[in-house]
C-alpha cells in the first residue's frame, strides 16, 4: 500500500480526526493557561495553597472579574478534563466507524460538544463560587480563609471514598459498558450521551477541581498535578486505588490544619 493511500485511509477514519482534534484542543488550552499564569497574577503563589487568605483579599468582590475567571475555568476544564475523556470519545469514534456499514449516522463532534457543555456549566458554577468566596472573606473574620481551605481539603479527601464518586468513576473507566447502557441513535443521541458522560465526569472530579479555588486559578503547576491525578484515576489499572491514597493524604492534610485551629480557638 502506497504512503499517500495509507494516509488518505487514515484521515477518512473517524478516530483519526477526532484524536487530532482532542490533541489540538487540549494543547491550545494548556498553552493559553501557561501563558496566562505567567502574565496575570490573581494572587501570590510562593507559598502554595496557604495563600488562600492573600488570594481572597487580593480580588475586589465585583462582577468585573467574572469574565476573566470564567475564561480561566473554561480553559482549565478543557485542558484538564478533555484528555481524561479521550478513551470514551475515541471509543465513540470507533463505534461511529462501524456504524457506517449499516448507514447509521453517529456524530463524534456532537458527543464532544455535549461533554464540553457540562463543563461549561461547571465553569460558570466555579466562577460564581470563587467570586462569592471572595466577597464572604472580606466581610467575615480573618480566620475564615484558613477554615475554608481546611474544609476544601477535607471535602475533597472524603469525597474520594464516596459511593457517588465510585459510581461515576466506574462509568468513566469503562466507556464501552457506558455506551451499552446508555446508547442513543443519531446526532441528538450523541449529544445526549455526551451530556450524560460529562455529568459522570463532573461527578468524579468536582471536589478535586474546587481545590483550584484554594490553589489559585493561575497556578499552572497545581493544575497540571490535578490533571495527571484525574487522568490516572480514569485510565490506569490501579487508578482508583491511587485516588484513594490521595484521598487519605488530603484528609490528613486537612486534619493537621484543623487540630491547631481547635486548640488555639
Amino acid at each position: 500500500m502506497s504512503g499517500p493511500t495509507l494516509v488518505a485511509r487514515l484521515l477518512l477514519r473517524p478516530r483519526t480526526p477526532v484524536a487530532l482534534s482532542l490533541v489540538l484542543l487540549s494543547a491550545t488550552a494548556w498553552a493559553l493557561l501557561i501563558h496566562q499564569s505567567s502574565t496575570v497574577a490573581l494572587a501570590p503563589h510562593t507559598d502554595g495553597m496557604r495563600n488562600l487568605d492573600q488570594w481572597c483579599r487580593s480580588i475586589p468582590p465585583t462582577v468585573e472579574h467574572a469574565p476573566m475567571l470564567l475564561t480561566m475555568w473554561l480553559l482549565m476544564s478543557v485542558a484538564m478534563m478533555l484528555p481524561t475523556a479521550a478513551p470514551a470519545i475515541l471509543t465513540f469514534a470507533d463505534l461511529a466507524e462501524r456504524a457506517r456499514a449499516t448507514e447509521r449516522h453517529l456524530s463524534p463532534p456532537a458527543f464532544i460538544a455535549g461533554y464540553l457543555l457540562v463543563w461549561v456549566a461547571f465553569a460558570i458554577f466555579a466562577t460564581l463560587t470563587q467570586l462569592g468566596l471572595s466577597r464572604a472573606t472580606l466581610a467575615l473574620p480573618a480566620a475564615v480563609p484558613a477554615l475554608t481551605l481546611t474544609a476544601l481539603l477535607l471535602l475533597a479527601g472524603a469525597y474520594q471514598f464516596a459511593p457517588l464518586k465510585h459510581a461515576c468513576l466506574t462509568k468513566c473507566r469503562n466507556p464501552m459498558t457506558y455506551f451499552l447502557a446508555h446508547w442513543r441513535e443519531g446526532a441528538h443521541g450523541a449529544l445526549t450521551m455526551g451530556l450524560q458522560h460529562g455529568a459522570y465526569c463532573v461527578g468524579c472530579c468536582w471536589a478535586l477541581m474546587l481545590l483550584m479555588i484554594a490553589a489559585g486559578t493561575m497556578n499552572a503547576g497545581f493544575t497540571a498535578a490535578l490533571a495527571v491525578l484525574m487522568l490516572v484515576e480514569k485510565v490506569a489499572p490501579a487508578g482508583e486505588w491511587v485516588g484513594r491514597v490521595v484521598g487519605v493524604a488530603l484528609v490528613c492534610w486537612g486534619l493537621l490544619r484543623l487540630v491547631p485551629m481547635v486548640f488555639n480557638s
